[in-house]
């Protein structure tokens, strides 16, 4: 994809102001990962992901912590090389963040149908709610 840079810089600053936050780029890994990256689904995919990234940072540099998996396995099997850019809990942590965010809209951010769709008690939904800060 040609321009990656041009299209990552716009998307990133259209979500930094839906989403409120203040992130000022991204990190050459990051941009060698989505330059090699066969775009199958072109520009629509390329702002899905600069979206999620966004929703999984705070500020600063994207870096690969804040990128999708598949797009790490993806050049991971196009290398034949093992990327490791972040620890168990971290991968863990972001994944439960998604299913909770996306299991919030399922159930119209009710608190109730949504500790029950997720089959945990309320009070643990509460307390995961405050820990990935989606109060």
């Amino acid at each position: 994809m040609t321009n990656t840079k041009v299209l990552v810089d716009y998307y990133i600053k259209q979500y930094n102001s839906i989403l409120n936050k203040n992130i000022t780029g991204i990190s050459k890994d990051v941009l060698q990962i989505l330059n090699n990256y066969e775009w199958k689904g072109n520009v629509r995919e390329l702002k899905n992901v600069i979206e999620y990234s966004l929703n999984f940072s705070e500020e600063g540099v994207l870096n690969t912590d804040n990128l999708p998996q598949y797009l790490l396995k993806s050049v991971d099997s196009n290398t034949n090389e093992c990327i490791v850019d972040s620890s168990l809990t971290t991968l863990v942590d972001n994944y439960e963040c998604k299913l909770i965010k996306d299991a919030l809209k399922i159930c119209r951010y009710n608190i109730l149908k949504t500790s029950e769709y997720l089959s945990i008690p309320r009070q643990t939904l509460y307390y995961k709610l405050k820990k990935y800060n989606l109060e």
